[in-house]
């Protein structure tokens, strides 16, 4: 598994995740998945990237472990949150160096696997840097499975006026390269952090930590278990464009908390399947078309036993949910949070997504309506006609979604009802 984090948010999000990896992986023999043998030990198989250097300077700092100095790329200006700036100017300057790097991060393993991306969708250098990395992987690198961990806009949580342009032409190049998008958005897991641990400040280094800890279940399956993880959201996917995956992780606990607040297997899962629960969540009751879980630290012959009902009655079409077990213990990053042995993460094609994501076309729309700043992406490379094709591709995209909902005519009459009453309170 080869990592690649990008932009501002995909750096901080990845030295997190990687601090996280370290405390994981004590025994060497775990360390050939992820970490790449040189001279003096162990390195990340992982590229940081970004278009200014103030995040990659900053995680040069961890004293932890070193990442491979060559393997840390950035230019001298930032994306200054113009997609443009990232696909088609300065990305553009900067990705002979990272494609050098990237062929040799792939050249020093038996076989690549799979990529996994962080990035956040708002910003130029995560939305434009990634689309144009995401378009050449997929060409050099086509049969090579591809999951993207994005933070996707928030409703409130949003200091960058263009984000729907930024989030739009990202949406349009992710959706036909990745293999799966798992989603989280910034308002919702602060929110969520809010409501289960007691702590007087927050920062995005508690959210950046939700988002790692996600991460870190994903793959270790791979990295202790020895089994290929792509099932885990591969057999979730059933059409290439239902892709967007949103995440549950859980318990949330403070160090302080943590005796009083012991949960057994069966409150584990009910704690997980709850709605409440998602790291990207829309107001609407969940319609889930497929789910994957993970434990870590549990005894799964007796969950299977025991509460097998609990664990496959939330499919909608009644399909089983797929069921995985990590024996390694979980960790944390952040000093305030416990480092809880039982811990589990949901993946679910949850078709209610899209009420999330039409809120993007519909601030999209604000903005296009008046042609409000196009100029600062026409004036960087963009073709004047692409925001129009992006937003007819993305319509397209929203009627895949309605016409699985109409599938069931009595369901799609509850959401409709659901969606009126939420909006009457």
């Amino acid at each position: 598994m080869i990592h690649i984090h990008i932009g501002g948010a995909g750096v901080m999000i990845g030295d997190i995740l990687w601090k996280l990896y370290h405390k994981e992986e004590p025994d060497m023999s775990y360390k050939h998945s992820i970490f790449e043998e040189v001279k003096n030990g162990y390195v990340p198989r992982a590229l940081f990237v970004d278009l200014d250097d103030r995040m990659i300077t900053q995680i040069k700092k961890n004293r932890n472990f070193h990442y491979h100095p060559s393997y840390l790329i950035n230019s001298k200006e930032d994306g200054s949150n113009n997609y443009s700036k990232g696909y088609y100017t300065l990305g553009k300057d900067l990705h002979p160096k990272v494609e050098e790097q990237l062929r040799k991060l792939c050249e020093a393993c038996d076989r690549v696997q799979q990529f996994i991306f962080t990035q956040s969708i708002c910003g130029g250098t995560g939305s434009g840097y990634q689309s144009l990395l995401i378009h050449e992987i997929s060409k050099n690198y086509n049969k090579t499975f591809q999951t993207g961990f994005s933070i996707y806009p928030s409703a409130k949580m949003n200091n960058n006026t263009v984000y729907p342009y930024n989030a739009m032409l990202s949406i349009h190049q992710l959706v036909e390269y990745y293999d799966a998008q798992v989603l989280f958005d910034n308002e919702t897991m602060y929110q969520m952090l809010q409501n289960t641990i007691e702590l007087d400040h927050f920062d995005y280094s508690h959210l950046n930590n939700l988002i790692a800890q996600t991460i870190s279940s994903y793959t270790s399956i791979n990295r202790f278990c020895n089994k290929n993880n792509e099932q885990i959201l591969s057999t979730i996917v059933p059409y290439p464009r239902i892709q967007f995956i949103t995440p549950s992780y859980g318990p949330l606990i403070d160090i302080n908390d943590y005796k009083r607040n012991y949960l057994s297997q069966k409150q584990l899962l009910e704690y997980i399947f709850n709605r409440r629960s998602k790291l990207y969540q829309s107001e609407i009751t969940p319609f889930n078309l497929a789910t994957s879980l993970i434990s870590r630290g549990l005894n799964a012959d007796q969950i299977q036993k025991e509460h097998q009902n609990q664990i496959y009655y939330h499919n909608y079409y009644e399909q089983k949910t797929n069921y995985f077990v990590s024996n390694q213990k979980n960790y944390s990053v952040l000093e305030q949070l416990t480092e809880i042995n039982q811990t589990q993460t949901l993946f679910s094609n949850d078709l209610m997504i899209k009420r999330k994501l039409e809120k993007i076309g519909y601030d999209f729309d604000i903005l296009y309506s008046k042609r409000a700043f196009t100029f600062w992406f026409v004036g960087e490379g963009l073709e004047s006609g692409e925001l129009s094709e992006c937003r007819e591709n993305f319509e397209q995209l929203m009627m895949d979604y309605q016409n699985l909902l109409k599938i069931d005519d009595d369901i799609d009459e509850d959401i409709s009802n659901e969606s009126y009453d939420s909006q009457l309170s």
